[in-house]
């Protein structure tokens, strides 16, 4: 009785794949996919039948069986870091290896001339209240000094020329002690020697200034330049 209720439900679905009440059309893997089911609903009832259906169980447990084996795989290909094996940079050994390799005037002036340092100078402000130069002044942070480097540019040539360091857009920096790297600031002075921009004539000489900040309690022993612009590098110990 149950085989025959099998058929006679295959035979309905048979009538509905011939387009007698179909409510709306089928494409062909539709109708074929409902053939076979209904072929595999009548047959699971015959003994010793291998249904073609898909147990949905054992295939989400095959899924995730893959899904891990993979993750294993991805695991497995990742390269591992030895971290005992990694480098370890001392920066004793990048300061102490610092070399001089040119200066500022052959970095940023032409040939024939030379940038004398004069000396430093730790003040709160630059210039100075009284000073000959009125139009633009430099204060310190409060807790910070400011470091002021002062140079002679001199120009030995044969003949006047212009000079525009400003358009070289150089970066500087002070080296402290040679472990402390500090920023020299271009400024609106008129003596910064970052932004300078003038004639220089032959056999003259103008002194110039580099400005940084720097904390009150930082003690200086020794200084050096470390300077970039227009690709290319120097480091030059001044003091």
């Amino acid at each position: 009785m149950k085989n025959s209720r099998m058929i006679v439900i295959a035979c309905m679905l048979c009538l509905i794949m011939s387009g007698c009440g179909l409510p709306y059309d089928l494409t062909k893997t539709q109708e074929e996919q409902i053939v076979e089911y209904a072929a595999d609903l009548v047959l699971a009832h015959v003994d010793k039948y291998d249904s073609r259906l898909v147990d949905l169980e054992l295939y989400k447990d095959n899924v995730i069986l893959k899904e891990e084996n993979n993750k294993m795989d991805e695991v497995e290909d990742t390269p591992t870091i030895d971290k005992e094996k990694e480098p370890v940079i001392d920066r004793e050994d990048i300061t102490s290896g610092n070399q001089d390799s040119g200066s500022l005037a052959e970095l940023l002036l032409p040939e024939g001339f030379l940038l004398d340092y004069r000396g430093y100078e730790l003040v709160k402000s630059y210039p100075e209240s009284d000073s000959d130069n009125p139009f633009f002044a430099y204060d310190a942070a409060e807790g910070n000094l400011l470091l002021v480097l002062h140079f002679d540019m001199q120009n030995n040539s044969t003949e006047s020329m212009e000079i525009d360091v400003f358009s070289k857009a150089p970066v500087i920096n002070a080296v402290i002690n040679e472990t402390q790297r500090i920023s020299i600031t271009p400024t609106m002075l008129l003596d910064d020697f970052t932004t300078f921009v003038g004639t220089v004539g032959q056999g003259e000489s103008i002194p110039v200034v580099l400005v940084a900040e720097i904390k009150e309690d930082m003690t200086i022993n020794t200084i050096a330049i470390s300077a970039s612009a227009e690709g290319e590098h120097i480091y030059n110990r001044i003091q």
